[in-house]
């Protein structure tokens, strides 16, 4: 099992935040992974919808999905997903602090079989260059981004 978790500070308000990272559509803004995504079920953000997905790097596709399993705006979003044999749970946590929001993103993988040794060069990759990135192009993102009117 690896754990995985980021953390950034947005210059938008904790709403907004919360409606862009939870609809899993915007993925492919601010994922540069994800090299699609569609609803398969629900509405979006909500508790039940499921999504099926491909993602992994350039060399590596894998198909995958992910259903909403807690949603409680503007703070608290979960889910669980699958690709290729992992499973795992994910979530985002929002704080608002001033004219800004702080957004911590948590997710735990299961691998099975020989898969599990890759575990250890996964979560560092992760933790060190993919998460880091990621946060960073979906803060760079919303900022450039004007309010809509």
């Amino acid at each position: 099992m690896i754990t995985e978790s980021g953390e950034i500070v947005i210059n938008k308000p904790a709403a907004e935040v919360f409606s862009f990272v939870t609809d899993f559509e915007n993925d492919l803004l601010w994922c540069p992974e994800v090299a699609s995504i569609d609803r398969e079920s629900g509405e979006k953000s909500s508790v039940g919808t499921a999504y099926s997905t491909v993602v992994g790097p350039k060399f590596m596709k894998q198909p995958g999905g992910y259903e909403i399993t807690k949603s409680t705006p503007p703070s608290v979003f979960e889910w669980t997903f699958w690709q290729a044999k992992a499973t795992g749970t994910g979530s985002y946590t929002l704080e608002s602090t001033d004219s800004a929001t702080s957004l911590r993103y948590d997710l735990t993988a299961s691998f099975p079989g020989i898969q599990r040794l890759m575990g250890p060069g996964v979560r560092l990759y992760s933790q060190y260059i993919r998460i880091p990135r990621q946060l960073r192009k979906l803060k760079q993102y919303l900022e450039s981004t004007t309010d809509p009117e």
